[in-house]
């Protein structure tokens, strides 16, 4: 409405003018291109996966312990409505609602559905944008209630240059698990507290097409039940790479230190995981707003008790509609 405003105050200053003509066609852009402006989104995807090691079957053998049919195959749907209004610069807002389920053929205990509501409001400013991400989300594990999680990480960020960007969050997450701790152990109760700091880094290139990224982590997981409580850190290394028209590549490595703060009750030591990650994502528009993806993850678990360690491979097809 401003721009608007000042388009017709050139105009009328000389409406016979060779600038006056170009402020009218802006104009009758302009009112165009806001009519056509739609708020919501709506965002659909169905997928089928294959796991390798969906019930978490660990490396090493366990005593007395025998776990099979680990491998099977599912179906992943996923539903999105996002609204992002016009405001009043220097506001901008996005709210999300999401679903998401993950159906197995066979291994029906590790069924999940996630429903989530997220809320982004920020602020602009000549050198980047402060925001304030936060998200309430709920799951259902096997059909029953399984956790609930709320989370907030007020953000910057901020511009060196056109092509390099820093990023810094700090947040806070409340976990409340809906189940007993196995056998009722106090001491194996995940309700808890995570606080988190996280630096980071963006470079993107190709007019915004393409990105590099690096984001370090560090958090601090308060648990009420002692066998959870623990520091982590994380670092994540990322390329999103067009490759030609329609279809690019995304990569992406991730790996988590967490060390354990107390002795576990259980298996009478301080437990110790580092958990490797990396995958592979090919994502093709074939139609306007219909894309494939393909997807390959791979997870390595290594913990000093065995029962944590475990090697695992996720490909994945899918096809999504805007």
């Amino acid at each position: 409405s401003e721009a608007k405003g000042s388009l017709k105050a050139v105009i009328s200053v000389d409406p016979t003018s060779e600038t006056a003509s170009f402020a009218k066609e802006y104009e009758d852009a302009l009112a165009r291109s806001v009519k056509k402006y739609k708020p919501w989104s709506v965002i659909a995807g169905v997928a089928y996966q294959y796991d390798d090691n969906s019930l978490l079957k660990p490396s090493k053998r366990i005593p007395d312990v025998d776990i099979s049919g680990e491998k099977d195959s599912n179906i992943v749907t996923t539903l999105r409505f996002i609204y992002t209004p016009l405001l009043k610069d220097p506001w901008v807002f996005t709210g999300q609602y999401t679903s998401y389920t993950n159906n197995y053929f066979d291994n029906h205990e590790v069924n999940l559905i996630n429903q989530s509501i997220s809320l982004l409001p920020g602020y602009n400013f000549n050198q980047g944008v402060i925001t304030l991400p936060t998200s309430f989300s709920y799951q259902w594990l096997r059909e029953k209630e399984y956790m609930h999680l709320t989370q907030t990480r007020p953000t910057l960020h901020y511009m060196l240059s056109t092509d390099d960007i820093v990023q810094l969050s700090a947040g806070y997450a409340r976990r409340e698990m809906l189940r007993s701790p196995p056998n009722h152990d106090r001491n194996e109760d995940r309700d808890g507290n995570i606080w988190s700091l996280s630096p980071g880094y963006l470079r993107p290139f190709k007019g915004g097409k393409g990105l590099f990224y690096f984001q370090y982590e560090f958090s601090d997981d308060k648990t009420e039940g002692k066998n959870w409580e623990n520091i982590g850190n994380r670092f994540t290394l990322g390329l999103i790479l067009p490759i030609v028209e329609k279809v690019s590549l995304s990569v992406s490595g991730d790996i988590l230190l967490q060390d354990y703060r107390h002795t576990h009750t259980f298996y009478g030591m301080e437990r110790s995981d580092r958990i490797y990650y990396g995958s592979t994502v090919v994502r093709w528009e074939i139609l306007k707003g219909f894309k494939l993806n393909l997807q390959y993850g791979h997870t390595r678990s290594d913990s000093n008790i065995d029962v944590y360690e475990y090697k695992r491979n996720v490909v994945q097809l899918g096809v999504e509609y805007t």
